[in-house]
């Protein structure tokens, strides 16, 4: 600009011509450039999602399975959504304002270094601004991302049980209790868009108004004493623009970026550890002395003392609540004791390696929308000879005979009764081949003469076998090395 000014007031047509080609060349160049920004940054946040994601996911893989699921699946949805597009992003941002920024204080110094460091420090007051809304930001981030958390939760939990709701004509209340999350959820959000958005208005207030009083003025008197030219002032009146317009959207990229924080810092927090290739532990003894669980505060049982040895046969029996599949979990190593001591070889327990060194059947599996063969085997590789052998043990043949391995199970095995489902998890379990199987009433869902059939198969295998039961008869007892009641603990 400042060219064509000086043409226009003292040049000539060569001249003119001569800056329009350059002017035309630049432009084009520098819409090449913006087309290679879009794509190296499209493909900058897809390698970064993808990288979040798997991390994350080998993170949630690896948590303690007493942490809530439903804070798990919104961190993966729309935390995740939130980081992409006001972390990620203005990341990229930040970086190519900044080069923004620096090519126009260089280009400034060039005309004329004391007017453009007058027009860098007016810049510099938003910034000053800015910062008093930085941790208001912050805060109303953490609540924003809280309430969406309860928010996801209510959703997942009224969609799963509609048929629970319409049964027993909860309508109302279901849609009450929804009203009142998804209004506090947007309260919430609006809170966080008033202050990001007074933030940004206020900055650029600021800005506006530093620039014009302050800088500009600056100029002026600059050429009025014969410093400057008119047509300098305006290049730099120009330039400003790219010191502004570049910081203001820094500024606004930052406050937006902070919205991210919690987010960014659990990702941060993760160890890059892999949980594949882990060995299987070979348990040889298991040893707990004064155990005890508490869940939500309410103790379960205490006083627990239980040794067993390679191979033993051990019942855990107590009615119903006395947490009798609670305790499964912690000797799997996916809870954690409130008091005691737990034991694996004469070892303090590490729950990072037990999680593999036992098989937790469940009395309900959670099964994968996807073949019998999947379930079973987990994706993993198995010689042929062993997954026929599990399948016989658990009694699944004529199943597999007229479905098939490929047969789709569908969602939450929607596709396979009760008892073959439970059938499907104790194949599972057995085909792992650990050291170790704890069995929680794995037999409920089925009929007597196959329930009897695998009871005989798991208290003859050569593996320690731990089996939690409510209720068994006298003639069963007598099949087991010990017998354990968790109610009557003292």
């Amino acid at each position: 600009m400042n060219n064509f000014i000086t043409i226009a007031t003292q040049g000539n047509y060569s001249e003119l011509i001569q800056t329009i080609v350059i002017s035309v060349v630049g432009l084009i160049a520098l819409f090449g450039l913006d087309i290679i920004y879009i794509r190296v940054k499209n493909r900058l946040v897809q390698s970064c999602n993808e990288n979040i994601k798997i991390k994350l996911f080998k993170h949630l893989m690896s948590k303690s399975h007493g942490d809530p699921v439903k804070e798990d699946v919104s961190l993966m949805t729309n935390d995740l959504k939130q980081l992409e597009t006001k972390g990620i992003l203005n990341e990229i941002s930040i970086m190519r304002n900044v080069l923004m920024f620096l090519f126009a204080i260089g280009y400034g110094i060039l005309l004329d270094y004391v007017t453009i460091l007058v027009f860098f420090g007016a810049s510099l007051l938003p910034v000053l601004a800015s910062k008093i809304f930085s941790s208001k930001i912050k805060a109303t981030s953490q609540e924003w991302s809280k309430e969406n958390s309860a928010y996801m939760g209510k959703t997942t939990d009224y969609i799963s049980g509609i048929d629970t709701i319409v049964n027993y004509k909860a309508q109302n209340v279901a849609e009450k209790n929804f009203n009142q999350s998804a209004t506090a959820l947007e309260k919430e959000l609006t809170k966080m868009n008033d202050m990001v958005g007074i933030s940004t208005y206020t900055v650029n207030a600021v800005a506006n108004l530093a620039i014009l009083s302050l800088a500009i003025g600056f100029g002026i008197f600059r050429v009025l004493s014969g410093f400057l030219t008119v047509g300098q002032l305006i290049a730099i009146v120009q330039i400003s623009n790219n010191l502004i317009n570049p910081l203001l959207a820094m500024l606004g990229a930052v406050n937006e970026r902070q919205t991210t924080a919690d987010t960014s810092q659990l990702l941060r927090s993760i160890n890059d550890d892999s949980h594949q290739g882990e060995d299987n532990i070979e348990v040889n003894s298991l040893q707990i002395q004064n155990g005890a669980i508490a869940l939500e505060g309410k103790p379960l049982f205490d006083n627990l003392n239980l040794t067993i040895n390679k191979g033993e046969k051990v019942l855990i029996v107590a009615p119903s609540g006395y947490g009798k599949s609670t305790l499964l979990k912690a000797i799997a190593g996916f809870l954690d004791f409130s008091e005691g001591s737990y034991y694996i070889n004469g070892q303090s327990s590490s729950h990072a390696s037990l999680k593999t060194a036992a098989s937790l059947i469940k009395q309900d599996p959670f099964i994968f929308d996807n073949t019998i063969l999947f379930n079973i085997t987990m994706g993993n590789e198995y010689r042929q000879s062993d997954l026929e052998a599990v399948i016989q043990a658990a009694q699944l043949e004529e199943v597999v005979a007229s479905k098939g391995l490929d047969y789709q199970v569908g969602e939450n095995g929607n596709n396979l009764s009760g008892g073959q489902i439970q059938r499907l998890e104790i194949a599972r379990g057995l085909l792992a081949n650990r050291s170790m199987i704890l069995a929680d009433e794995v037999t409920s869902a089925l009929d007597v003469e196959t329930g009897d059939k695998i009871s005989n198969y798991l208290l003859n295998a050569k593996q320690t076998l731990i089996e939690v039961s409510h209720k068994v008869s006298d003639d069963q007892l007598k099949k087991y090395d010990q017998v354990v009641y968790l109610d009557k603990l003292g």
